[in-house]
């Protein structure tokens, strides 16, 4: 039977009522789950939290959801939340409304957080898709996403990403290729897609990610499906070195064709 010891929810502001009534069905079913949520929609407006959730996780999750996890014996054993209303970066209901601890420190470096174990992941995870490789030819590639970066140096008003991460933060390149080199050799993945905002901040980097996949001979083997680009950093430089990682589509953000609306959105 369903019956986890804690459940976590993950939600954006468009869908919060969706989730929202997620949590309410599982409840009526009478599961006595310690319900977590977590995500952008929270971490921004934590005031929103519903009283079906009994804590939320705001920012970023690692070490906080870990404490959260930590204390659950102690919660069982007392059956009060408040065992964990001492913790940083999180939020939860209190007597007057809803409570927002101060925020939890970014981690730094990234490296400290474990590698992802894909092995959780059931095999539906990991999507196929046919890819256009050049000109005249398509193949079909299994495709996982990874994130190399955290943040963006850009503070666009529709964009929460200054909100959660305030800063720029950069897993290394080997820690990079750690992850493209596990996903290959052991689970498949030929493909792979970079969830970062702007993967095309430093030709440096990237050089170094081709250098590193190359001597590990996985250079081609391993594609990238499609990264996200400003067109304010893109050079033929650039573009030549996407190209010697074989990246195959390159997704830039047209926030307006409307020069006074883009005014108002910078």
């Amino acid at each position: 039977a369903f019956d986890p010891d804690v459940l976590g929810f993950s939600t954006f502001s468009n869908n919060y009522d969706y989730c929202v009534n997620v949590a309410k069905s599982l409840k009526q079913q009478g599961l006595k789950s310690l319900f977590v949520l977590g995500g952008v929609h929270i971490s921004v407006f934590p005031d929103t939290l519903d009283s079906v959730f009994d804590i939320a996780v705001r920012n970023e999750g690692e070490e906080t959801f870990l404490k959260i996890i930590k204390k659950w014996q102690k919660f069982i054993k007392k059956s009060e939340v408040s065992v964990f209303f001492d913790l940083k970066g999180i939020a939860y209901h209190g007597p007057d409304g809803v409570i927002a601890n101060i925020d939890r420190p970014l981690l730094f470096p990234l490296d400290k957080i474990p590698k992802m174990d894909w092995s959780f992941f059931p095999n539906l995870f990991f999507r196929k898709e046919i890819v256009k490789e050049t000109t005249n030819t398509w193949k079909s590639h299994k495709v996982a996403p990874i994130f190399t970066v955290r943040g963006c140096p850009y503070s666009c008003i529709f964009c929460a990403r200054s909100a959660l991460w305030k800063r720029v933060r950069f897993f290394s390149e080997e820690r990079v290729v750690d992850e493209i080199e596990d996903l290959y050799r052991n689970f498949g993945v030929t493909a792979i897609n970079i969830w970062d905002d702007v993967f095309t901040l430093n030709v440096p980097r990237l050089k170094k990610i081709e250098d590193l996949m190359r001597e590990r001979n996985i250079l081609g083997k391993v594609i990238f499906y499609w990264v996200f680009a400003r067109s304010d950093l893109f050079t033929p430089e650039m573009a030549q070195q996407l190209k010697n990682l074989h990246v195959k589509s390159v997704a830039f953000g047209f926030e307006s064709g409307s020069g006074r609306l883009f005014k108002l959105l910078k």
